[in-house]
């Protein structure tokens, strides 16, 4: 009796050993080793992007806001929450239960593109930069912080004895003129003020632009010379540079200093010059007249 009970302890013993082996290879058949990125992400994944990404509608602001594998959009419908799985550069976006929003999203060089319910949004990163003003010499002008993707505000002209200011440059070289109405601040900016010496008692100018019905604000010189001259844009046409007419007249245009040859200021002030030298009196306001030549 007593050895029918010890063989049955072991045959039950066995039968149990034989149910968790059988459990565990199903286990490693369900997971194989290799992360299922269609599965929904554990809490608490930190993929290292935290931020918060921003764009404007009008009035309205929209945002994206990432924590660790959860998600946050404002703006778009209310507020709306999630998680998400991040591979590639891209955000595999889950909805909380009974939110049917289609979406996805990547991001790529500090910019968030959504796709939202068909429709696209460009995002950046909601963060302030500095821009910082070098007047060389001259008034300090004090910093601006500005929000990432919006504008500058275009400070009052500094001065400096001796000379005359010419205008804002984003570059110390003075080769390229800041737009204060259309440079995006991405980053930390400096912005260069250009002076040149105040040449007391040159004549000065006030000259009209007009290139092909466009017409420009008047452009006054500075010591007789124009700088910071508007170049006009046309599709299927190419800007060949600025004529003047000595007859103040668009038909009668007479003195050209093409871009490749010195550029526009070289020409200017030969064109300036030339009134000067026929008594200036009848050039209070020249014509600059632009052509375009087609492709």
């Amino acid at each position: 009796m007593f050895h029918s009970k010890r063989k049955l302890y072991i045959l039950l013993i066995t039968v149990f050993c034989i149910c968790l082996v059988l459990g565990s290879l199903a286990s490693c058949t369900d997971n194989p080793g290799t992360p299922d990125d269609t599965k929904p992400p554990v809490d608490g994944v930190d993929y290292g992007i935290d931020n918060v990404y921003y764009t404007v509608n009008g009035d309205t602001e929209y945002t994206f806001t990432i924590v660790k594998n959860t998600f946050t959009i404002t703006g778009l419908n209310g507020e709306q929450k999630g998680t998400f799985t991040y591979k590639d550069g891209a955000l595999t976006l889950t909805f909380a239960s009974g939110d049917s929003t289609t979406a996805s999203a990547t991001i790529e060089n500090g910019v968030l593109k959504l796709t939202y319910n068909g429709q696209s949004y460009r995002m950046l990163q909601k963060k302030q930069f500095t821009v910082t003003f070098n007047t060389a010499g001259g008034s300090e002008i004090a910093k601006q912080e500005v929000l990432n993707g919006r504008y500058a505000s275009k400070p009052q002209d500094p001065v400096k004895d001796g000379y005359l200011f010419v205008g804002w440059y984003a570059d110390e070289d003075y080769k390229e003129l800041f737009s204060f109405e259309t440079k995006e601040i991405t980053a930390d900016t400096t912005v260069y003020a250009r002076f040149v010496a105040n040449s007391s008692g040159k004549a000065e100018y006030t000259v009209s632009l007009v290139c092909d019905g466009m017409v420009f604000e008047p452009v006054k010189t500075v010591n007789g010379v124009l700088y910071n001259l508007p170049v006009p844009t046309k599709e299927g046409a190419e800007f060949a540079g600025w004529w003047m007419s000595d007859y103040q007249s668009a038909e009668k245009l007479s003195r050209h200093r093409p871009l490749p040859f010195g550029g526009l200021e070289q020409f200017f002030r030969l064109a300036v010059g030339i009134g000067q030298s026929l008594g200036g009196s009848q050039f209070p306001d020249n014509i600059g007249r632009a052509k375009l030549l087609a492709d």
